[in-house]
């Protein structure tokens, strides 16, 4: 992780991680990806569309969240030692 990336980081950190998940998660992988392979499945079996458009929105969701979860955990991780290897140990003390 580089500088900027950490200062982007500690922006996203402030929102709080419900916050990422959702916008990043859910809304940014799992809308985009629903729409495509719910399209394509509508198209290939249309007189299946409302089970379709039902399930893989459920389906999608849930990865969304999983997907979400798991990049806020890793960038958590890395801006953690980020931040480990950075951070003077002087800067803590308190004078």
């Amino acid at each position: 992780m580089k500088a900027k990336d950490a200062a982007q980081w500690a922006e996203n950190r402030r929102a709080g991680p419900w916050r990422f998940i959702w916008n990043k998660g859910v809304l940014g992988w799992g809308l985009l990806l629903w729409g495509s392979f719910a399209g394509i499945l509508t198209l290939s079996r249309p007189e299946h569309y409302v089970v379709i458009l039902i399930s893989s929105a459920l389906a999608w969701f849930l990865l969304g969240v999983f997907w979400g979860s798991g990049v806020w955990l890793l960038t958590e991780w890395e801006y953690r030692r980020y931040k480990s290897k950075n951070t003077d140990p002087d800067d803590n003390l308190a004078i």
